[in-house]
């Protein structure tokens, strides 16, 4: 039984801190602070390095953006994040 709560424990704090991972990038591609990533702050963020074209990016946030909505939520990105992360691990 302790090994159950001690193995959940360590799987909350696990998910935890991949959300709040998720969060501060959120924060950081969200220039203005409004609560959402418009397409023009995600494609800036992702073109920064050089290695994302305009297009690759544009491309990745309409993904990104379910809803159609022309900007990403947390809930989104948080998605989109996970999604990312279980690819890397299967």
């Amino acid at each position: 039984m302790t090994r159950i709560a001690l193995i959940t424990a360590a799987a909350i704090v696990c998910l935890s801190g991949a959300q709040a991972q998720v969060e501060a990038t959120f924060e950081i591609v969200d220039t203005n602070a409004d609560g959402y990533v418009s397409q023009g702050e995600f494609v800036s963020w992702q073109t920064a390095s050089g290695e994302v074209t305009v297009t690759e990016a544009t491309i990745k946030f309409v993904e990104i953006d379910t809803d159609g909505s022309g900007s990403i939520t947390l809930a989104e990105m948080s998605a989109a994040m996970k999604g990312k992360t279980d690819e890397e691990t299967s």
